[in-house]
């Protein structure tokens, strides 16, 4: 369930989505994870930007789609955007930057099946525009660098400690007070603050 001050975002089954208008009657459906397993959607902040992610049930194929949603009556509209889908790794959940729309964390599995995490910038990744028929806007799809590594160059956190191949990210919080730190907690009870300046 995502909420912000005009919309209740939450899921239904085969992967649909729900988009509710909080002050009115207006709604909408987003189709993007059909037969998937829709596993996160936030919010950027309080506005009209919203991420989801989800994964077909036997893990084959995952997507991220980052969505403009507004009010359009009779109903509400949304825009894809963006969307980032791979075969070859897991993405399982979105955190977005405290202050940038064209930043955020993507918690993903590595090539030995074990969960990290990419900060990926959106105008960073290379991508291909996708045409869709009218109605539908055209967005852009992002071409992965290699199998398991979104963009060049990019930034990604894994445990220091303890092989990587045998630890999961399990979660991970930007500092409340910057953009610069953040924390990382991993499946064998490491916690490791960062300073994304030593990156």
């Amino acid at each position: 369930v995502a909420v912000n001050q005009h919309f209740v975002v939450y899921t239904v089954k085969n992967g649909l989505i729900r988009v509710l208008h909080r002050h009115s009657t207006l709604r909408t459906l987003l189709r993007g994870h059909q037969d998937q397993r829709v596993t996160d959607c936030r919010f950027f902040q309080d506005g009209d930007v919203l991420a989801t992610a989800g994964a077909s049930n036997d893990g084959s194929r995952s997507t991220v789609i980052i969505w403009r949603i507004f009010e359009r009556p009779p109903e509400v509209t949304a825009e894809k955007l963006l969307e980032i889908s791979s075969d070859k790794t897991n993405i399982s959940r979105i955190i977005w930057h405290p202050f940038n729309p064209n930043q955020f964390w993507m918690i993903h599995t590595n090539a030995h099946g074990r969960k990290m995490a990419t900060l990926v910038e959106t105008t960073k990744i290379q991508t291909i525009p996708q045409q869709q028929p009218p109605p539908q806007n055209n967005y852009a799809s992002a071409v992965f660098y290699s199998d398991h590594v979104l963009m060049k160059d990019a930034i990604t956190v894994q445990s220091t400690t303890t092989d990587p191949s045998l630890v999961d990210l399990t979660d991970l919080a930007w500092s409340p007070r910057d953009a610069r730190h953040f924390m990382t907690v991993y499946s064998s009870g490491e916690i490791i603050l960062w300073d994304l300046k030593t990156l």
